[in-house]
């Protein structure tokens, strides 16, 4: 009988669990500062979510995987000649949310006060094809004039510069396999 009470509370517990969980990820919002940009991918969005993860591995000398498991990893960023800050260093935690949503946050950072947003992947034509987008909150630790101006612009370009390698790259790969 005790067994059964025990093995109860604990599935109430992980029911619990799992709906506020569902409930945060139903419920994110980016960043007041946000900047996002977006592109449509023609591949499901299963082929787009696995081609975001495969980016992590794609550019050792910027970027590496410090620890990952089945829905998280940190990876250590190294973003080179950003705007009045020069080199800085990254390390920020990427989490999974289904097929529909990678986000991310600071863990720490050299010269970023904030390092936070999200992939976010919306099935279209019908499902056949994915709008990708990418919301990116930067904010540097040091206090300049035009700073944030500076850093939004070089924000905006690497927005850029990931969605389009993403494209290529599930766009390409979905190519040669049709060959």
């Amino acid at each position: 009988m005790f067994a059964r009470v025990k093995f109860a509370v604990v599935l109430c517990s992980v029911l619990t669990a799992i709906s506020q969980s569902r409930a945060e990820a139903d419920n994110f919002q980016p960043h007041a500062d946000a900047i996002s940009g977006s592109i449509v991918v023609n591949a499901t969005p299963t082929a787009v979510f696995n081609a975001i993860k495969k980016s992590r591995y794609q550019e050792p000398a910027r970027r590496r995987v410090v620890t990952a498991d089945t829905t998280s990893c940190v990876l250590e960023e190294n973003f080179k000649g950003v705007p009045v800050l020069g080199d800085v260093v990254c390390r920020y935690k990427e989490i999974e949310v289904g097929v529909q949503r990678i986000e991310y946050q600071i863990l720490t950072s050299d010269k970023f006060k904030a390092f936070d947003g999200a992939w976010e992947l919306e099935p279209v034509q019908e499902g056949k094809a994915t709008r990708l987008k990418l919301s990116s909150h930067v904010e540097p630790q040091m206090h300049v004039p035009f700073a944030k101006q500076l850093t939004a612009m070089g924000t905006k370009k690497d927005i850029k510069r990931r969605l389009s390698h993403i494209k290529d790259s599930v766009e390409n790969t979905l190519t040669d396999h049709k060959s």
